[in-house]
């Protein structure tokens, strides 16, 4: 018997959507020079009609959101509106009046409505202290409350204090029965960054698998309704999902942007990741992806993002070439189309490995032990760094040694000490990735693939891919006598330069250990 949770699966002529119209969807997505897609999942109808991940990324596996966590953040506080914990005009301060105004008498005047709206006035202010709550009153405002759409996390933060106030509960304890386990979302499979007092992060630290978002965007598609119960008021919906304020062209609503086609609307994070719900074709797509840290312009993506989805053309495929495709409700069957493209959803890839023959080197070095001297190397992303506050750069220091020596079965097993901790990886070589478990403290994600191979003699080069967030990079070991030089080749979405790769390390053999 089919789970309830389960959804139909069809061809997409039967819901109207030509399958050589997603087979150029997908030659336009891999043509990208800048991005790089992960997963793709299309569903109209009620029905899914086109589902592909590229490997190594794979269906089910979490994928690191960035501000996409926004829009669950704010569906929470759509549940607890829902509940009669709180209202929409209810003063933010009202919420945590031992704050007082402080400096600014505005701080009595910014409602829950604004700042789901990202209208509270104040501006983006990273926190670097424990008491975010606090900090959120102190920061200056750049114009009255509503007026004005001023991107900020803190914003999504007081919106999820607010929602822990009125609940007693944590964000991820209050969404796992009103809303993960109601919807079909395995909440014990969603991973969370979490602030210095171990609050999850609302505004950006959430991994869900790419069907979750999916399954999120249904229930705003569907008025707030799953399965024929209420989840969220069908007046919240409304609001969350049409303008509430003007922001570069398209508005946004409760955590939620406004698309160029229309009536559409999308939750978005950085480095490209997207829910988009189309009502007049009862449409959704959830494409998952990464970007390289900056574009050809130079410009940091912190920074460019947010101003539209065409900033992202893989974005702009969607909603101008997919979507326009989408129009008719029904064609006729397909059958050698339709069988091609499922085909090749079924095995999108990233490409494989390098297979290069192993020179004399790998033999010298193999087992010995080389102590980083000069600058710093690690496999981790700065994101935990970045995102979580309490961790300054200062306090990672990366590798305090490391070596490289022959696996039983034809890997490479890289060993090394880090904060304390000594790990032993496998590295695929021959064309093939490896699968590790790797977690430092205060990280919730663990598996990284590790591939390898000698692009010269002498040279080394260590691929690193963590498949739940959007981050990977390529490390070459270039080794000289009894020295290696560790130097930064390829990086791949990572929100911030890693102040631990950005120069060369240098590692000199140790005496045996």
């Amino acid at each position: 018997m089919k789970d309830h949770n389960e959804f139909e699966r069809s061809s997409p002529e039967s819901v109207g959507i030509p399958s050589e119209a997603i087979e150029r969807l997908l030659d336009s997505l891999e043509a990208e020079p800048n991005t790089e897609p992960h997963g793709l999942m299309i569903m109209r109808h009620g029905k899914i009609c086109a589902e592909g991940w590229w490997a190594p990324y794979a269906a089910g596996l979490p994928h690191q959101l960035y501000s996409l966590t926004k829009t669950y953040t704010a569906t929470a506080v759509g549940i607890a509106y829902t509940e009669g914990l709180l209202g929409l005009d209810d003063k933010v301060i009202d919420h945590f009046p031992e704050y007082g105004p402080g400096e600014d008498r505005r701080n009595m005047d910014v409602t829950i409505r604004q700042t789901l709206a990202m209208a509270s006035g104040k501006p983006e202010h990273r926190c670097n202290t424990a008491e975010w709550r606090e900090h959120f009153f102190r920061i200056p405002f750049t114009a009255e409350p509503g007026i004005k759409f001023e991107y900020s996390c803190e914003d999504t933060h007081i919106l999820m204090a607010i929602v822990q106030n009125v609940s007693g509960l944590g964000l991820h304890e209050y969404l796992k029965s009103r809303l993960f386990d109601r919807i079909g979302i395995d909440a014990g499979r969603l991973k969370w960054l979490r602030l210095p007092d171990g609050s999850e992060i609302g505004a950006g630290g959430l991994y869900a698998a790419t069907e979750d978002s999916l399954r999120l965007m249904k229930l705003y598609l569907d008025g707030g309704i799953w399965e024929g119960e209420k989840i969220l008021a069908p007046d919240y919906v409304e609001q969350a999902v049409t303008k509430q304020i003007e922001n570069r062209g398209h508005g946004y609503g409760f955590q939620i942007h406004m698309g160029s086609w229309k009536g559409s609307y999308y939750g978005s994070g950085a480095l490209g990741q997207a829910a988009i719900v189309a009502p007049d074709l009862d449409m959704i797509v959830v494409f998952y992806q990464t970007g390289k840290y900056l574009n050809p312009a130079g410009i940091d993506f912190k920074d460019s993002f947010r101003s539209s989805e065409y900033y992202f053309e893989s974005h702009g495929h969607i909603f101008k070439k997919l979507l326009p495709e989408a129009e008719k409700e029904k064609l006729p069957e397909n059958s050698k189309a339709s069988s091609r493209l499922s085909e090749r959803m079924q095995r999108l890839s990233l490409g494989n490995p390098e297979c290069r023959h192993i020179p004399e080197t790998a033999r010298k070095i193999d087992g010995k032990v080389y102590r980083i001297v000069k600058g710093s190397f690690t496999l981790r992303s700065n994101i935990y760094d970045h995102t979580t506050y309490n961790e300054p750069f200062q306090k990672v220091k990366g590798l305090e040694w490391f070596s490289l020596g022959s696996g039983k079965d034809g890997s490479c097993i890289f060993k090394f000490l880090e904060h304390g901790k000594e790990f032993n990886l496998q590295v695929g070589l021959d064309g093939v990735r490896r699968l590790n478990r790797y977690n430092l403290e205060n990280t919730p994600i663990d598996m990284v693939v590790l591939d390898g191979a000698w692009v010269k003699s002498d040279t080394f080069h260590m691929n690193a891919r963590w498949i739940e967030s959007c981050y990977s990079f390529t490390a070459a070991f270039k080794f000289k006598e009894d020295s290696v030089t560790i130097s930064p080749v390829r990086l791949w979405g990572d929100y911030e330069a890693h102040p631990l790769r950005e120069g060369n390390a240098i590692a000199r053999l140790m005496e045996e250990m």
